[in-house]
């Protein structure tokens, strides 16, 4: 089976960070939609009904962040395999692997494992998506976050 395995600061599979659209399009086929961000000037890119969107940067459009929904099976995250369904008991696992998580409104960082994830204490999986970041996305010096208590 193959997986979306999750490789901290690296990308997930054969999505590395720093690829350009064309590699990603090359990897994934063309994607059903793109749309830039006039506030970031970041691009996202959109496969998989959504479940699946790259972001580029703004100033040498690489490959910085991948996020998966709930669409999208098949997640590994070190030595999990990560099932929507039961997502609560996996974030509470992540938050005992990883000391150094914190959190922001709807957001909790896991460094060790260079992912974002949102709604994964909730019933509606619909809420719920997993964001792989490059180095420098996210910072323990972000004002914004704080630590899990």
């Amino acid at each position: 089976m193959n997986y979306y395995e999750i490789l901290p600061y690296v990308g997930i599979g054969n999505l590395k960070f720093g690829i350009s659209p064309s590699t990603a399009e090359v990897i994934l086929g063309k994607p059903k939609f793109s749309d830039f961000n006039t506030d970031t000037g970041t691009t996202t890119q959109y496969w998989e009904n959504n479940g699946l969107q790259l972001e580029f940067s703004k100033d040498d459009e690489n490959l910085i962040s991948i996020s998966m929904y709930s669409n999208i099976n098949n997640i590994k995250i070190s030595d999990i395999i990560f099932d929507w369904n039961t997502s609560s008991s996996t974030y509470n696992s992540l938050i005992k692997s990883d000391p150094s998580a914190m959190k922001t409104v709807g957001i909790t960082v896991f460094f060790k494992h260079g992912i974002a994830v949102a709604g994964l204490l909730g019933d509606d999986n619909g809420d719920k998506s997993i964001t792989a970041f490059s180095k420098g996305q996210w910072t323990p010096e972000d004002p914004c976050l704080e630590q899990i208590l």
